[in-house]
């Protein structure tokens, strides 16, 4: 999934996804829980007089504000979880959001542990469920989510990447295309809904919107966390010759 780690800030604008990922977007899918949202605009009454229902309008290129138009709707998003299908494997990730830019990020990957990224304390913990222990590492000092972000949406711009009106299983979406893909972006939360890659489709799916709990984004109680700070302090500085330099290795 290459591309989707092109399209990773686009969806994290959105969302926070964020995504990421539907009141007044269509019909619901029927596993998503969901917390307060945006409001959707009034519906107009019914003519009295039978009118024959027109016809879908076909997807057309969007102004340049349509990339304010993706992200003002995110800034609603609070957190979310969703799950998508990676190579056959199947991850949750849940994500913590402030104004539409990424917080904290945990994904989880089943019997293959989790990893938790406190992108505002600058850290990330990645479990190992074989050993029982949550290696912590830090993040670059310089680490900026927000910066990555808009670089990216820039590129995009810039490379005159094409922006038209599309649905998705019934959702009201902007579809952003590039010549290596396509991302889905749902009008109603600005999240990601489908990608597509070297002709493969996947689709996102989401358990919660504005209803995931902030313990889902702190390190589980007892969890033994091993420092990689503390792991590199205790390993010589020069080593003889030959001898590998990470242990075990």
């Amino acid at each position: 999934m290459v591309e989707y780690r092109r399209f990773a800030p686009l969806a994290a604008l959105g969302a926070a996804t964020l995504v990421v990922l539907m009141a007044g977007c269509g019909k619901k899918d029927a596993d998503v829980t969901e917390g307060p949202g945006p409001v959707p605009p009034p519906v107009a009454e019914t003519p009295s007089k039978p009118v024959a229902p027109a016809a879908p309008a076909a997807p057309k290129a969007l102004s340049g504000d349509a990339w304010a138009d993706m992200a003002s709707p995110r800034k609603a998003v609070k957190s979310y979880t969703m799950v998508m299908d990676v190579g056959g494997v199947a991850t949750m990730q849940s994500m913590k959001l402030a104004d539409g830019v990424p917080v904290a990020m945990k994904m989880d990957m089943g019997d293959r542990g989790w990893v938790l990224t406190q992108f505002d304390k600058k850290v990330q913990y990645v479990f190992n469920p074989q050993t029982k222990v949550a290696m912590k590492t830090p993040l670059p000092q310089d680490t900026n989510i927000k910066g990555e972000m808009d670089k990216q949406i820039g590129k995009f711009k810039k490379e005159g990447v094409k922006v038209t009106n599309d649905t998705v299983d019934g959702l009201a979406c902007w579809k952003v295309a590039t010549a290596e893909g396509a991302a889905w972006m749902d009008k109603n939360y600005g999240l990601p809904r489908q990608m597509e890659s070297g002709g493969k489709v996947t689709k996102l799916k989401y358990e919660a919107i504005n209803a995931v709990p902030d313990s889902v984004f702190q390190l589980p109680a007892g969890t033994k966390v091993q420092d990689m700070a503390d792991v590199m302090k205790q390993m010589p500085k020069n080593l003889p010759k030959g001898v590998p330099a990470i242990p075990g290795r």
